[in-house]
């Protein structure tokens, strides 16, 4: 073994210094009682938006975000298959959002960093929702694939917002049968706003965040 290899390695042979990335799954929040339809999306409109803010302390860990998990509580109907879906991923130094007027635009009204599509290549793509028998039923959606779109690494310096667009137009869902997610409380880091036949101005801020799980490698 050469010198320069041999400064990559301990004397038993063991690489010295180098990382061993793992996979940890991180789950956001606790199912409870409390669920929602509206956060993170609205299906029964032609078209819904959400965000909510994640902070650093309830992720800890520096890495690629490769998967989202929603927890479902069950509605009259077991699976729903929404299309033209797409998700986005930023950091942001916020913790809530303001009083009134919460905007679409993120990264010029928030000044929210790395912005980046992390699902849905072109006009989005179809999310089958499944609810199982015991609850909470976790749904998992991989992240990264398409053109355009990759994973999101995450720096666990600043708070983590993710932003979903539900674009079902033409179609929308019958409002009997929309989804339910279980949510936590968290005030005012999360917002969301939804239309049939004409754009609201603002969103509205809530305090609805969902529970989820983040899969990150690093």
């Amino acid at each position: 073994m050469s010198g320069a290899l041999k400064s990559f390695f301990n004397t038993s042979g063991i690489m010295s210094g180098a990382s061993n990335p793992t996979l940890d799954i991180i789950q956001i929040g606790t199912p409870s009682s409390l669920t929602t339809d509206l956060i993170p999306m609205y299906q029964y409109y032609e078209y819904g938006w959400t965000a909510w803010i994640i902070d650093q302390a309830s992720i800890a860990k520096a890495g690629d975000i490769q998967a989202i998990e929603f927890a479902l509580d069950g509605p009259s109907q077991t699976t729903n298959s929404l299309q033209k879906q797409r998700i986005y991923m930023g950091h942001t130094t916020m913790s809530a959002f303001p009083s009134s007027g919460v905007q679409e635009d993120l990264v010029t009204t928030y000044g929210v960093t790395n912005y980046q599509r992390v699902f849905g290549p072109g006009t989005g793509s179809t999310i089958t929702y499944s609810v199982a028998k015991a609850q909470p039923a976790w749904n998992l959606v991989n992240l990264g694939a398409g053109t355009g779109v990759s994973q999101f690494t995450y720096n666990n310096t600043d708070n983590l917002i993710i932003q979903y667009f539900n674009d079902q137009y033409p179609n929308y869902i019958s409002v009997g049968d929309t989804q339910d997610f279980y949510y936590n409380t968290n005030t005012n880091a999360s917002a969301y706003l939804y239309w049939y036949s004409s754009q609201p101005s603002s969103a509205t801020r809530s305090s609805l965040n969902p529970v989820i799980k983040l899969h990150v490698f690093g």
